[in-house]
């Protein structure tokens, strides 16, 4: 949607990619952030500038944890 950001994935991209596992049963994490600003383009941040960015301006989020099993 209009407003939303992206930051860096494990692959160092963006955008969203499918869980790849090694063997066995893993947990993924998986957390919404509702902000009171719309954050500054931090073009390609990591997760570390976008936490940083969001300090003081959470008003509400939720996480789901999924499990995987490859």
């Amino acid at each position: 949607p209009e407003c939303t950001k992206e930051g860096l994935n494990d692959w160092n991209r963006t955008g969203y990619r499918g869980p790849c596992p090694p063997v066995g049963e893993h947990r993924y994490f998986l957390k919404l952030y509702a902000l009171d600003v719309v954050l500054p383009d931090l073009d390609k941040a990591t997760k570390k500038q976008v936490v940083e960015a969001m300090g003081g301006h959470i008003f509400g989020q939720g996480e789901l944890v999924g499990m995987y099993q490859h």
